[in-house]
């Protein structure tokens, strides 16, 4: 069940709604529903997505919730603005806590400091999947 990966509940929760007559397979079924379910609120709260694995959704009753979940990485992306300090330096720790800014991070393998020339491979890949991160030019004024 590794499309459940990133439910953030204890398995008591789950457990508790089975009721005692059920067969191991009926058991089995109302937990994975109740665990979408779970899933569903935890994103409608807005909780991170970087741990939920929509590929091993795909296939399952989980798959309804991949549209929503999308819409919150690109949304997660879209809410940043990176800027410069007064060195020129960018610090990408909330990039980096977004799905996409950690995956393109890892893959570029940038730091959580970094200059811009060090930033654009990762901007182009952003931009080549629809996502427009704001990066400023000159540090905000204070």
């Amino acid at each position: 069940m590794a499309e459940l990966g990133g439910l953030k509940k204890p398995l008591e929760d789950l457990l508790s709604v089975i009721p005692d007559d059920s067969s191991f397979d009926e058991g089995i079924s109302i937990a994975y529903q109740v665990a979408v379910d779970f899933l569903r609120e935890q994103i409608e709260r807005g909780e991170t997505t970087k741990n939920l694995d929509i590929e091993a959704m795909r296939e399952t009753s989980a798959a309804v919730l991949i549209p929503r979940i999308l819409e919150l990485r690109r949304k997660e992306v879209e809410s940043l603005i990176l800027g410069p300090d007064k060195n020129g330096v960018y610090h990408i720790g909330d990039l980096y806590r977004t799905y996409y800014g950690r995956l393109l991070s890892a893959k570029f393998g940038l730091s959580l400091r970094v200059k811009l020339s060090e930033l654009e491979p990762l901007l182009a890949a952003m931009d080549g999947l629809g996502l427009k991160l704001r990066v400023l030019s000159e540090p905000e004024e204070e």
